[in-house]
């Protein structure tokens, strides 16, 4: 297995990669430039390389949480044993161009391969995912770290229908409704729909696959959802024996 601990980004309309590493403002969307982080001393410092993490960003920082690297190394923040589980938050600043580790280790929970990530404004959300072995501990609890604050992460209390333990799972915000769709246990594969209040904690179930319906999408984990306003978009994801393409989900009315 080959795991990247490369960094890339497509330029906004403002910005392109010039000579030594440096940036200008100019038109040239779309294009990939490798982010080179600076050397502090004679060592890279940096996230080790890995698989199984989320990133979310805001205009300042990129931020990696958790991951997985079936190699143990050393000095780094297992789950204990031989887990080669990453219990880590990342930043990566875009100007200085250097990275972070958060003090917040205490305060991540075990589930952190594969899980779904979303940012809204400052405040990251951190729902599902598993432990090691894989599928052996799942999570279906929301956790939220504030990313202008301690960046302690803080687990939120929820009732009502609560979704299943899974991981690979993938979500959306809808004003004040996080919506996370599919995901599996290991061993079965869903692409049913919750969707929980921000405002009351209360989850709720907006559609269970059944068969019922031919336009159901098959179940299924680490896919990508699109949100148009209206429209739920679902990208990709498998199971352990097959991939799928592109398809549009759900209308929200």
């Amino acid at each position: 297995m080959i795991l990247a601990q490369r960094l890339y980004v497509v330029p906004n309309p403002n910005m392109s990669n010039v000579r030594n590493n440096n940036y200008m403002y100019t038109f040239r969307p779309f294009v990939f430039v490798k982010c080179v982080p600076k050397v502090v001393g004679d060592r890279y410092y940096g996230p080790k390389a890995r698989s199984g993490h989320r990133i979310v960003c805001d205009d300042k920082n990129l931020y990696s949480f958790g991951g997985y690297k079936p190699l143990v190394i050393e000095n780094q923040v297992w789950l204990g044993g031989n887990s080669p589980l990453f219990k880590e938050l990342w930043k990566y600043n875009f100007a200085s161009k250097l990275w972070k580790r958060l003090l917040c280790n205490e305060t991540i929970p075990n589930e952190v391969a594969s899980s779904a990530v979303i940012l809204a404004g400052s405040i990251m959300m951190i729902y599902g995912g598993t432990g090691y072995p894989f599928a052996t501990v799942c999570s279906n609890r929301l956790h939220v770290c504030n990313l202008r604050e301690d960046y302690k992460l803080q687990l939120v209390q929820v009732e009502g229908s609560v979704p299943r333990e899974q991981y690979g799972q993938a979500l959306i915000l809808d004003g004040p409704y996080l919506y996370t769709v599919g995901g599996t246990t290991g061993f079965d594969y869903y692409a049913d729909v919750h969707r929980l209040d921000l405002r009351t904690c209360v989850w709720e179930e907006v559609y269970v696959c059944t068969g019922r319906a031919k336009e159901e999408p098959q179940g299924r984990y680490r896919h990508e959802l699109a949100f148009d306003g209206t429209r739920i978009y679902l990208l990709g994801g498998g199971t352990a024996e097959v991939v799928y393409g592109f398809q549009v989900e759900f209308k929200l009315s």
